[in-house]
C-alpha cells in the first residue's frame, strides 16, 4: 500500500506544539497517536484504521511533558 504523511501545520504555541496534516491513503481515518520522547527528540506515530471517516489528523501536544525536546519526528502506522 503505497501512502504519504502530508504536514500542513507545525507550530508552537503557549507551550503547546500543533501539529496537524493528512494521508494520501483514502481509506484510513486517524484513530490517535502515540509518542516517546528520546535525548530531546519526539517521535509521534500517528494511528490509522482502515474504512474510517478521515484521513485528517490535528495533534495539540503539551510541552510540560518534555520541556526540551529540540527535534519532531512524525511517521504512520495501519
Amino acid at each position: 500500500m503505497n501512502k504519504s504523511l502530508m504536514v500542513r501545520q507545525v507550530g508552537m504555541d503557549q507551550g503547546r506544539l500543533l501539529l496537524s496534516g493528512t494521508t494520501s491513503n483514502s481509506a484510513a481515518g486517524f484513530s490517535g497517536y502515540s509518542y516517546t520522547v528520546d535525548k530531546g527528540n519526539l517521535y509521534i506515530t500517528l494511528r490509522y484504521s482502515l474504512l474510517s471517516s478521515s484521513g485528517e489528523f490535528a495533534i495539540e501536544w503539551s510541552t510540560k511533558e518534555a520541556p526540551y525536546t529540540e527535534r519532531l519526528f512524525a511517521g504512520e502506522l495501519f
